[in-house]
This record gives structure tokens, sequence and C-alpha cells, in this order.
């Protein structure tokens, strides 16, 4: 295995260890990219390239097995007069509508906070000292925890 696509593997790896039991899709989408990495050994780009790569292939692979099971799980009776994704459908349009009422600067502090940065990765881009940073996303889930509790009631 070439050195950078284990240095891609660890990446990913850390990704799915923040992501998990938090956000679903991109622990899916982490894991599915991991997997194309480990089936394809020899690849030699940077390490970034191939999580770039690997993170697009596993979206558009995730994507194509939303809509097949959109398409055919209706049609398949699981014994309840319950549809399968009404629950998932309907969290997903919750979050959705929860993100668009935050305002936008603690709306991209979260979503990079999502998408696996930590505070010091975060604090580095915007050039702010990491306390700030932690500050900012404390306040900023604070606000979403407020308005999905709202959505929810």
């Amino acid at each position: 295995m070439h050195p950078h696509v284990v240095e891609a593997c660890v990446s990913l790896q850390r990704r799915i260890a923040r992501m998990q039991g938090y956000n679903q899709w991109l622990t899916d989408q982490a894991e599915e990219a991991l997997t194309e990495l480990v089936n394809n050994p020899d690849r030699s780009s940077p390490p970034a390239h191939l999580i770039r790569n690997a993170l697009a292939n596993a979206s558009k692979k995730l994507k194509r097995r939303s809509e097949l099971g959109e398409a055919f799980l209706p049609t398949m009776s699981f014994g309840s007069d319950r549809a399968a994704y009404s629950t998932t459908t309907e969290n997903i349009i919750d979050v959705g509508r929860v993100l668009d009422s935050i305002q936008v600067g603690p709306r991209a502090l979260l979503e990079r906070a999502a998408d696996g940065a930590d505070a010091e990765e975060i604090a580095d881009e915007l050039g702010l000292p990491a306390q700030r940073v932690r500050e900012r996303l404390s306040r900023a889930r604070a606000e979403a925890r407020k308005f999905w509790m709202g959505a929810l009631s």
C-alpha cells in the first residue's frame, strides 16, 4: 500500500470517529471512501486529492443508493402501514429548516464542524485563536439546539 493511501486512510478514520453518532450520512460517505482507498492501494496521488476524489465518488454512490431506496422501498412490504423512510425524511427536512433559520456565520461554523474539522483547524482557516472558535462553536450549537427544540414542538 502506497504511503499516501495510508495517510489518506488514517485521515478518513479520524473523520469517521468524529462523525459517528452525529451525522450518519457523512459517516457513511467516509466509510465508502475508505473502502475505495483500501480497494485501490497503489494510487500515488497526494493524500488530500485521494480523500477528495474518494469522498466525491462515495457521495455519488450514496446518492444512487438513496434514489434506488426511494424508488423501491415504498413498493416493499415490511409488515407495517408506516413508510420505511418517513421518519428519516422528516428529520432531514427539520434539520434543513433549522439550518436555514441560523445566521450565516454560525451556520458556516456548524457545517465546517460537521465536515469533520475541529476547532483548531477552523481557527487556522479563519485566523482566530482556537479558544475563540470553540466559544463561537458552542454558541452556534446552542442556537441550533434552540431552533431544533422549537422545530420538534
